[in-house]
This record gives C-alpha cells, sequence and structure tokens, in this order.
C-alpha cells in the first residue's frame, strides 16, 4: 500500500540527479517501534503521531535542508468554489439528491453549511470514526468538524489561507521544524509557506484550479514527467505505521490508557486488529503505550533548543 519505487524512479531519471541515497525500511516506521519508542520518551505524544518518521531522513540530512510536499492535498485540491462551478456546468446531476446536497453544502453560507455538513459527515465518517469512539465523542466531533469546515471562505484565494491558518497545519509545521533543529536540519514544507500560498493565490482567478493534475502541470509542468503530473493513485501508510510491535500489543492491550468518555476500548481494539486499522487512532495506539510503560506524554524536560520549542 506504500510502495512508491517506480514513481520515485521516474523523477530521480527525469531529473537526472546523480546522487540519491535511500534507506531500506522494513519495520522501522512502527508506531510503537524502538523509533517510535525513543520518539515519544524524549518529545512526548505529538500532531501528527507518526511525524517520528521524519527522524529518519532528518539524520541523513544533518547540516542541511530538508524539503518535503506536505499541504500539497491541501493547496491542489478543489475548493468550495470550483465544486460549485462544476456542478452548475452539469445542472443534471443536481438531480441525485446526494450531488444536489453537495452543491448546497458548497454554496451556502456558513451558517447554513454547519448543520448540511453535520448529516454528511455524520453519514460518512462512521467508516473511520464511529466503531470506535463513544457516541457522545462522535456527536461532538461532527459537531466541530462541520464548523471547522463550515467556516472555509467560497473564495478560492481565500480559502488557500483559510487552510495554513487551522490548527492541524500550524501544530505539524511547529513541531516538525523544532525537532529537525535538534539534528541541525532546516525543515521546509513549501505548500504551507505563506509567501507561496500568496503568490499562488494571486496567480489564478477566484475558482482556482479545475483538478489537482491541472494544479501540478501548472507548477511544474516543465520539470516534471507527463506521467507524473496526470497520477491518480495515492500511497497509504496503515500498515506502515500498524506494523509487528503495534499489532503484538493491540492484541494484549487491556483498554487502558484512553479515555473511557471518548473511547470505546473494546471496538478500538477490534480495529486494530483489521487487516487495514483506521489511520485516525495512531495517537491513541502511542498514548495507550505510554500508558502503560509510564511514558509522560508530556516529557518533563522541554526541547529548548528553539524559540518554538514551547510548541512542542
Amino acid at each position: 500500500m506504500a510502495e512508491e519505487s517506480q514513481w520515485q524512479e521516474l523523477v530521480i531519471r527525469h531529473l537526472r540527479l546523480p546522487d540519491w541515497e535511500r534507506r531500506e525500511v522494513t519495520q522501522e516506521l512502527d508506531l510503537i517501534g524502538d523509533r517510535a519508542q525513543r520518539f515519544l520518551r524524549r518529545y512526548g505524544l505529538l500532531l501528527p503521531a507518526p511525524i517520528y518518521h521524519w527522524t529518519l531522513s532528518f539524520e541523513l540530512a544533518t547540516g542541511g535542508s530538508h524539503l518535503t510536499g506536505e499541504g500539497g492535498d491541501e493547496m491542489l485540491s478543489t475548493y468550495r468554489a470550483r465544486a460549485a462551478l462544476a456542478a452548475l456546468r452539469s445542472p443534471r446531476s443536481l438531480l441525485h439528491r446526494s450531488r444536489a446536497m453537495s452543491f448546497l453544502a458548497n454554496v451556502a453560507p456558513g451558517s447554513a453549511r454547519a448543520p448540511l455538513l453535520r448529516r454528511t459527515y455524520a453519514s460518512i465518517y462512521p467508516l473511520a470514526h464511529k466503531q470506535w469512539m463513544t457516541p457522545d465523542a462522535f456527536s461532538s466531533f461532527v459537531e466541530r468538524y462541520a464548523a471547522q469546515e463550515a467556516s472555509e471562505p467560497l473564495s478560492w484565494r481565500q480559502a488557500l489561507h483559510w487552510n495554513i491558518s487551522l490548527r492541524t497545519v500550524i501544530a505539524m509545521k511547529q513541531n516538525s521544524g523544532a525537532i529537525a533543529l535538534d539534528y541541525d536540519v532546516k525543515h521546509l514544507d513549501p505548500f504551507f509557506d505563506a509567501t507561496f500560498v500568496s503568490a499562488l493565490a494571486q496567480s489564478r482567478r477566484t475558482a482556482g484550479f479545475v483538478n489537482r493534475t491541472q494544479a501540478t502541470s501548472y507548477l511544474a509542468g516543465d520539470l516534471l514527467p507527463l506521467k507524473l503530473l496526470g497520477r491518480r493513485s495515492k500511497a497509504a501508510f496503515n500498515n506502515a505505521y500498524f506494523a509487528k510491535m503495534s499489532r503484538a500489543f493491540a492484541e494484549t492491550w487491556d483498554g487502558s490508557g484512553v479515555d473511557s468518555e471518548l473511547v470505546d476500548a473494546e471496538a478500538l481494539k477490534r480495529e486494530w486488529l483489521k487487516p487495514v486499522p483506521p489511520g485516525p487512532s495512531t495517537a491513541l495506539l502511542q498514548a495507550a503505550w505510554m500508558a502503560q510503560h509510564g511514558v509522560p506524554q508530556v516529557p518533563v524536560t522541554a526541547n529548548t533548543s528553539s524559540p518554538d520549542s514551547n510548541e512542542l
């Protein structure tokens, strides 16, 4: 599910890069593997839970910079205005109830969008969340997530800036940047950079791009192979993170270390033991392991290597 060798090799050949250092990875990205355990003991429980995986490449980039494509999903996706225009160009599609509801959810003002989104999320998110959340917790999740998404501006330009203001994005940037400094590395996420986002917002009309292929072609069409620009597949890392040690822990887990008001422990254990465990539960597995082994979720000695270390 995480295999991307062919795409990596395609890029390397196209760019004619003479130097390519690779690490062969098998079980090293386990959520509670040796690397993750060292990380959790040093930094505590951080967002996103698999953020420890960057340390693999930070070790290779010591003394230099570390560039990622984080934010591509957010910056290159179809936003509200484009989705609404697409529906208007195919009015017959609005005869389908689900598409009509989607159209309304895109064009309605925030106060009206929230209840529409609540109904939508209540029906689509049970597959990823509801099985292991208590009913009250799931209702609260849907309420809060709908409120957040309802605040997205209709304008594509404004929506780009809205996206990088989200708490999850800010936390990820601050955490990865501070950890990178421990490795003497400058960590860069260009898609989340405010200067880039401003330039991108000014480059197009209000509705933005038709789709991701058009967006990628606009940004890097003269740099990357055509096959890559039109790629539709996407890697999934659930099983790379829920590897051997995580599954062994899940099999013997007694349900401790999670908030029983929010989590149905028995249901969560069943989800962890499925062939593909749910990605949104990664932090819960780490929290349960930390509680069982007496590891504080917030370390006693905070990282002091950077001005932003208090954000960890």
